[in-house]
């Protein structure tokens, strides 16, 4: 599937050169596809690897005594206002067979986002969702985020994994459905993924209400499509976004935590937006990428070019000050301590816009005569091998890209002690010891989160869920002994 979809991509993208550079413009297209292919599949070895962290071992527990259904309750009105992600989560930990299921709940969410990017690049390049190109691009973009998120977090841990790494994609779905589907099967769906998408995530996935927005104003000033059902989904994101900002656990978060000041905020929100493009040489190439790849298309898509502007303006706000704004927002409600998996979240957002807004101005730029001439002339062939090349260079040096070949082994090995743990803890019960000493420590790790694991200290938080999963009254994990 790889050669074939970068054969088509490098057919189209190629026109009439000279064989030698033909032969040059596919092999970098090949090299790039392959090099996301790779990144893919060790992707998907992570999540094999992966194994059930303190948050897991705890709801699952809880789900010996609760249903599904009181639980959410319980974190709605207490502490949590994110009740569609908790339903999922409460729902999959149900059964008590979180180990046996772990890898399907991060495998699938994986492969809808790996959709999400497909239904993005289809949307962008007028091509058919099933098509080579939509496929190929999708699977290149799915690996580059998944190797330059800042911090990872949010890829392997499940609760995390709902609320930030998977909102953005079913928006993706949500906006192609919207503008591509026709079937009255799409409509209850799009409205059903426009109720559970705040529900999911206040910002990771309530950004849908503000896409539904404009979509409705754009169509009202074109007086074409379904304004009024766009403006319907509208009026829905916006009352799940209140059911979840506005949850009685959140009032109650809020009240408990001291917020900065709010220059200070504003302040943390610039550093924030600067850490989270930190690697913008590789973020640059793939820009430049985009605007040379889609001035080469032969007309603007539909749903653009009803109103370039807008569309050109929105992108840009939301993408620069308003993203800048949020994480300020975001610093002064939980006092300055942004999680890192947030810093995912808004990551993948910011640059799935950058992207877009790339992809825009290629489309622009096409409509000149010379500048689609210059696209179409071998100096743009060439200009677009250079852009592939800069970016397969502007990656590599990424943290995450070295630790994902040299974290294989760590890997494997934190899976096998973590599985002997889970052996060792549940005869330790079932033979009635009251107090466990183990000496099996995870080694740290990038690609996996290993930063809950158990210490030596029982009351340590991590501890307290093993020991009340388990049974046991005491659990202390030492280091190896010598």
């Amino acid at each position: 599937m790889s050669f074939s979809a970068a054969d088509a991509i490098a057919r189209r993208s190629l026109g009439a050169t000279p064989d030698r550079l033909k032969q040059i413009n596919a092999a970098v297209v090949w090299l790039a596809m392959a090099f996301a292919m790779l990144l893919a599949l060790l992707a998907v070895f992570y999540a094999f690897t992966a194994f059930p962290m303190t948050d897991d071992i705890e709801r699952t527990s809880a789900m010996r005594v609760l249903s599904p259904w009181a639980r959410v309750a319980d974190d709605y009105g207490a502490i949590d206002g994110r009740w569609f992600s908790l339903l999922i989560q409460y729902l999959c930990y149900s059964g008590d067979r979180t180990w046996q299921r772990y890898f399907l709940m991060l495998i699938i969410p994986h492969l809808l986002v790996l959709l999400g990017l497909c239904c993005l690049a289809a949307l962008g390049w007028r091509r058919p969702l099933a098509s080579r190109e939509a496929v190929g691009a999708g699977l290149v973009a799915y690996a580059y985020l998944w190797v330059s998120l800042p911090a990872g977090e949010s890829l392997y841990w499940f609760p995390a994994l709902l609320g930030y790494w998977l909102p953005p994609a079913l928006g993706l779905i949500t906006l192609f459905m919207l503008t591509r589907s026709t079937g009255l099967w799409s409509r209850p769906l799009i409205l059903l993924l426009a109720l559970i998408l705040p529900a999911l995530h206040e910002v990771c996935g309530g950004w849908i209400a503000g896409a539904f927005g404009v979509i409705t104003l754009v169509r009202l000033i074109n007086r074409r499509g379904r304004a009024w059902f766009s403006g319907l989904a509208t009026l829905i994101a916006l009352a799940s976004l209140a059911s979840e900002v506005l949850a009685p656990g959140v009032r109650i978060r809020a009240k408990s935590t001291a917020h900065m000041p709010i220059p200070d905020a504003l302040a943390h929100g610039y550093q924030h937006y600067g850490l989270i493009l930190h690697h913008w040489p590789s973020l640059l190439a793939i820009g430049l990428l985009l605007v040379l790849a889609t001035s080469r298309l032969p007309e603007r898509p539909v749903w653009y070019a009803q109103a370039p502007n807008v569309i050109k303006l929105t992108l840009t706000l939301a993408c620069i000050p308003f993203a800048i704004l949020l994480l300020g927002a975001i610093a002064y409600s939980l006092g300055g301590g942004v999680p890192p998996r947030l810093y995912d979240g808004v990551y993948v957002l910011v640059v799935i816009g950058l992207a877009l807004l790339a992809a825009l101005i290629g489309f622009d730029l096409g409509t000149i005569p010379t500048l689609r001439h210059l696209s179409d002339s071998r100096t743009g062939d060439g200009l677009r091998s250079v852009c592939v090349v800069a970016a397969l260079i502007a990656t590599l040096p990424l943290p995450r890209t070295h630790a994902a070949f040299y974290e294989l082994g760590t890997a494997m090995r934190n899976r096998i002690v973590a599985e002997q743990r889970d052996a060792d803890l549940r005869a330790a019960h079932k033979a009635g010891q009251s107090e466990v000493v183990l000496h099996q420590k995870l080694l740290p790790m990038l690609i996996l989160p290993t930063g809950f694991d158990y210490n030596d200290d029982p009351t340590w938080y991590a501890n307290q869920d093993a020991e009340s999963y388990y049974n046991i009254r005491s659990i202390r994990v030492l280091p190896p002994q010598p």
